[in-house]
C-alpha cells in the first residue's frame, strides 16, 4: 500500500521549495549592489530559473496525483540538486545559505520514513561535501569586508532556517500528532464496534435459544394454573408465570420486528409516530411506568428514517430512568442547531460522581444486579451516527441526552 501525503503537508513542502528559492534569489540580486560581492549572476538566475520551473511543475502535479512517500523524497532530493548547483557558482562552502540543507533533511525527518530520513540527510551530507570540489571561486570588491560579510550571512542563514523549521515543519510534525490522536480514535471506536458486534451475536443466538424454553414454560404454567385448586395462591401465581412469559416473548418478538424494519431502508415515519410506537412497547415492557412525551412542535410531523438502535438507545435510557423512579420518566424531544436531542429525564437520586465518570466508557452499574450495558451501547450508538451521550445531574433528578445530527435520522428539510 503506497502512503500519501496530505494536501496541508505537500503545501508545506511547497513553501519550503520557495523560501529556499526565494533566499536564492533576494541574495543573486543583492550580491553585486550591497553586498560587494562578484559572482557569476547569469549562472545564478538561470538556475533561480530552471528552479522555478520545477516547483512549478511540482506543483501542477500535485494538484492533479496523489504524492507518495517516494515522490516526496524525488522532489526533496531535486532540491537539493538544485541548492547545491545554486551555491557551487554562489561561493560554495563559504556561501552562509548552505544552512539550508537542513530543510529538507528536517523535512523529511517529520514527513518521511526514517529511511527516506537518513537518505535524505546522506545526500545533503554528500552535496555540501562536494561543494569543496567544485564550488566557483567568487571575487569581493572590499577583501577587508569577507569576514564581515560571512558572519552576517551566517547569523541571517541561521535566522532564516530556525523561522523555517518553527513555522513549516513544527507544523508539519503537529499534523503527524493529530493524524496519530485520530488514529488512536478510530483504533478505538474499532475496538468497541468489535465488542458490540460480539454482543449483537450473542444477543442473536439468546433470542434465537429462548424460544424452546419459552414455550416449555408456556405449558407447564398452563398445566399448573389448570391443576391447582380454584381458591389459593397456586393458581395466582401461575397465572403471574404466564404473564411473565409473554412479556418475554414479547421481548424476543420487538427485537426480530427491529431487525425487520433495519433491513426495510425505505421505511419512513413521523417523529411522533416513530416515539409513540417506541414508548407503546416500552409501556408493555414496563406496565409500572408511564412515561410522557413531549416533542418540539417543529419536529413532531417531520419524517424520519426510524433506526432501530436508536430506539434500543432510547429504550436502555428509559429503563435506567424507570428504575431510578418508577413512573415519573419523560421522554423530550428538542431541536438543537443541527441536532436532534432526545432528552429522558428522571426524578431519582441521580448520577454519582463515580457513574459520570465511567458509564457509556465500559460497562458499568450501581445496580446490584445490573450488568452496565445501556449507557454503554448508548454511547457507541450515537459516536456510530456521529453524534454525542450526555449525562448530567438536574436539581431533582438526573438526565441523559442523546444528541444526534439531523441528517442521520431526518429526511425532510
Amino acid at each position: 500500500m503506497v502512503t500519501t501525503l496530505s494536501p496541508d503537508n505537500l503545501r508545506r513542502l511547497t513553501l519550503l521549495r520557495l523560501a529556499a528559492l526565494g533566499a536564492a534569489l533576494v541574495f543573486s540580486s543583492l550580491a553585486v549592489p550591497f553586498l560587494g560581492i562578484l559572482p557569476s549572476l547569469p549562472a545564478l538566475f538561470g538556475l533561480c530559473g530552471l528552479w522555478a520551473l520545477l516547483a512549478l511543475g511540482f506543483w501542477l502535479r500535485q494538484r492533479r496525483h496523489a504524492v507518495g512517500e517516494t515522490e516526496a523524497f524525488v522532489h526533496l532530493s531535486v532540491d537539493g540538486l538544485m541548492l547545491t548547483a545554486w551555491l557551487a557558482f554562489s561561493g560554495g562552502v563559504a556561501n552562509p545559505l548552505t544552512a539550508l540543507y537542513l530543510l529538507p533533511v528536517a523535512a523529511a525527518a517529520a514527513l518521511l520514513p526514517a529511511s527516506f530520513a537518513w537518505a535524505t540527510a546522506c545526500l545533503s551530507s554528500l552535496a555540501y561535501g562536494l561543494l569543496w570540489l567544485v564550488a566557483v571561486p567568487i571575487t569581493v570588491e572590499d577583501a577587508g569586508r569577507v569576514a564581515e560579510l560571512h558572519l552576517l550571512g551566517m547569523g541571517l542563514s541561521f535566522v532564516l532556517s530556525a523561522l523555517l523549521i518553527v513555522g513549516i515543519v513544527g507544523r508539519m510534525g503537529a499534523a503527524l500528532r493529530e493524524r496519530d490522536r485520530r488514529l488512536a480514535a478510530a483504533r478505538e471506536r474499532t475496538l468497541v464496534d468489535e465488542r458490540i458486534v460480539a454482543l449483537g451475536s450473542l444477543a442473536a443466538g439468546a433470542a434465537h435459544a429462548l424460544g424452546t424454553p419459552l414455550n416449555t414454560m408456556t405449558l407447564l404454567a398452563e398445566e399448573i394454573a389448570a391443576s391447582a385448586p380454584p381458591v389459593g395462591t397456586l393458581g395466582e401465581d401461575a397465572q403471574e408465570l404466564r404473564v411473565q412469559v409473554e412479556r418475554c416473548r414479547d421481548i424476543v418478538s420487538g427485537l426480530l420486528e427491529e431487525a425487520n424494519l433495519s433491513s426495510a431502508r425505505d421505511r419512513q415515519e413521523t417523529l411522533e409516530a416513530w416515539m409513540t410506537r417506541l414508548l407503546r412497547h416500552f409501556r408493555h415492557r414496563r406496565p409500572e411506568t408511564l412515561p410522557t412525551l413531549e416533542i418540539a412542535p417543529e419536529l413532531a410531523a417531520r419524517h424520519s428514517r426510524p433506526e432501530p438502535t436508536v430506539s434500543q438507545a432510547l429504550t436502555d435510557l428509559l429503563n435506567n430512568a424507570a428504575d431510578a423512579s418508577p413512573g415519573l420518566v419523560r421522554l423530550r424531544l428538542e431541536l438543537r442547531d443541527a441536532e436532534l436531542a432526545f432528552l429522558v429525564q428522571d426524578r431519582g437520586a441521580g448520577f454519582s460522581a463515580e457513574a459520570l465518570r465511567l458509564a457509556g466508557h465500559a460497562p458499568y452499574s450501581s445496580k446490584a444486579h445490573g450488568m452496565g450495558l445501556g449507557l454503554f451501547l448508548a454511547r457507541a450508538t450515537a459516536e456510530r451516527l456521529g453524534g454525542r451521550l450526555e449525562l448530567r445531574n438536574r436539581e431533582k433528578g438526573a438526565e441523559a441526552c442523546l444528541c444526534l445530527p439531523l441528517s442521520s435520522l431526518l429526511t425532510t428539510p
